[in-house]
């Protein structure tokens, strides 16, 4: 989505905006796994004719934290 068009459906009708999640009012959007999370380490994509939508992590700190939290596993890497 990064390159303006949507993996899922092909269209050129993807939006992006900083700071995308909103976090507050005491509501868990995203489950990190214990990382803190604020607005400003986000950014996010959305095809406006699907509703496919991804978010980026851009704090490269809390990135590397991901590496040393039990609570999130590496996916094996089963491409061929």
């Amino acid at each position: 989505m990064k390159n303006g068009k949507c993996p899922k459906c092909g269209s050129a009708t993807v939006y992006t905006k900083e700071k995308g999640v909103y976090l507050g009012n005491g509501m868990t959007v995203i489950n990190t796994g214990g990382i803190p999370l604020t607005n400003d380490s986000t950014v996010s994509y959305l095809c406006t004719n699907c509703g496919y939508f991804e978010i980026y992590f851009t704090n490269l700190d809390k990135l590397a934290e991901v590496t040393r939290n039990k609570g999130w596993k590496a996916v094996p890497n089963t491409a061929k």
